[in-house]
């Protein structure tokens, strides 16, 4: 290490929906007690132009703006996120939008040999990014500055929706979880083992209830692209035809 570093400001950006969960709660008759507990109060929506991307840039350029960062400082722009939908282009996504609003300000842009990488997982990208971030100011020689921004959109809804409507057109039975991204529904025989092999032929991977003490059934992540799920729904199909 050549130098001590640390968390020098924040910056946040707050999509301008808010949706109040005791009110979701009785339109959707979900518990509010349960959601309270595990969720808050509300939840924020994004606008129809919006997306993960221009979250993030809004939040770092509220950034730069706030301690008045010089951009050609900034040598490494990372971007935690579970949502990204352009593989791991999302920073650099960010940071065109980024360069784009600092000149219609007069500003420069950030500079062009700034390190833009993205950490994609799932409950962890802006922990992990930001230990990127770190470990890039420990080394860097130059009097650089890092910025990191964790941005996701809350799209499991659709997603579930997806899978619960093709799963239930076929035959599976299943109870449709309100929040999470996995599903568990029962397999069509006793052995859920055999049948998780089964779709793994379809080039499905699931994993055996068992494992979750849940004989019988199995269990589905979400987490994936929509298209990933559209594209899955036929070997799901295939898979339960062979054992009626």
């Amino acid at each position: 290490m050549k130098h001590q570093v640390g968390i020098s400001g924040f910056g946040i950006y707050v999509p301008p929906y808010r949706v109040d969960l005791e009110e979701w709660c009785n339109w959707t008759n979900n518990p509010w007690d349960k959601t309270h507990a595990v969720v808050g109060n509300s939840f924020r929506m994004r606008g129809p132009a919006q997306s993960v991307y221009t979250i993030a840039a809004s939040a770092v350029l509220r950034l730069i703006e706030n301690y008045a960062i010089d951009p050609s400082r900034i040598g490494f722009l990372g971007l935690g996120t579970e949502s990204s939908t352009d593989n791991s282009a999302g920073a650099v996504i960010v940071k065109g939008m980024i360069d784009d609003a600092l000149r219609a300000k007069g500003l420069p842009p950030v500079s062009r040999n700034c390190e833009v990488p993205e950490v994609k997982h799932a409950c962890l990208g802006g922990i992990y990014a930001l230990k990127h971030g770190l470990r890039y100011l420990a080394i860097e020689e130059e009097d650089k500055c890092a910025i990191v921004v964790s941005a996701d959109i809350a799209e499991y809804a659709r997603k579930r929706e997806i899978l619960c409507d093709g799963l239930a057109s076929f035959g599976y039975e299943f109870l449709k979880p309100p929040g999470t991204f996995y599903l568990f529904p029962k397999s069509p025989i006793s052995d859920d083992v055999e049948f998780v092999f089964a779709l793994k032929e379809e080039r499905i991977l699931v994993v055996p209830g068992s494992g979750f003490n849940g004989p019988g059934h199995f269990r589905i992540a979400f987490c994936v692209a929509d298209d990933t799920i559209k594209n899955s729904l036929p070997g799901f199909q295939r898979a339960i035809e062979k054992y009626r």
